[in-house]
């Protein structure tokens, strides 16, 4: 993804350690997200907050809107609203793709990753593959709530365990699907 990281960070006369300092990663990483070799993705909103500027800035990709279609709640539960109620958007940029669902996040209940006002984006995926375990997702548990929480597997054949940031884990649960995580904004 194209992104004008280096220009930004020059104009707010900061170098190169500063930045990576200041968004918690080494220095290298930085340089590497700079160029285009690493995802500027995940680090968005910590580059957006320690540069203060909009993402749009930033990342020089075009962007989308797509509709906040639910909210979590206390427990970090996700629940979607009534198609009639759909009224707010969310950007984020267009290389992150279609089929997008956006979350609003209401409240701590998944401080300290997620904060109030932001929203959660994912994309439904099909079957439950390999490569999520330790990765945030959105799942739905069977017979249960959907969540956000970090996947990871169960101790016995077909479960999972999803860790929370604030509080104890779901153990031992079956899920109906999962959605990969894409971002917040």
């Amino acid at each position: 993804m194209d992104n004008n990281l280096a220009t930004i960070r020059k104009q707010k006369g900061l170098t190169q350690e500063q930045l990576a300092e200041l968004i918690g990663t080494q220095r290298v990483n930085l340089s590497n997200i700079e160029r285009g070799v690493r995802g500027i993705e995940p680090w968005l909103d910590r580059l957006s907050e320690a540069l203060n500027v909009p993402y749009e800035e930033i990342i020089s990709e075009p962007w989308q809107d797509v509709r906040i279609t639910g909210y979590t709640n206390e427990k970090g539960e996700i629940f979607f609203l009534p198609q009639n109620k759909w009224t707010e958007n969310v950007r984020v940029p267009k290389i992150l793709g279609d089929n997008l669902v956006a979350i609003a996040i209401r409240g701590n209940s998944l401080y300290p990753r997620y904060f109030e006002g932001e929203a959660l984006i994912y994309r439904k995926l099909k079957g439950i593959p390999s490569y999520m375990l330790g990765k945030e997702c959105v799942a739905q548990i069977t017979n249960g709530p959907m969540v956000a929480r970090i996947l990871e597997n169960g101790n016995t054949a077909s479960t999972y365990d999803l860790t929370n940031w604030n509080g104890p884990p779901e153990k031992q649960v079956y899920l109906d699907w999962i959605g990969e995580v894409l971002g917040r904004f």
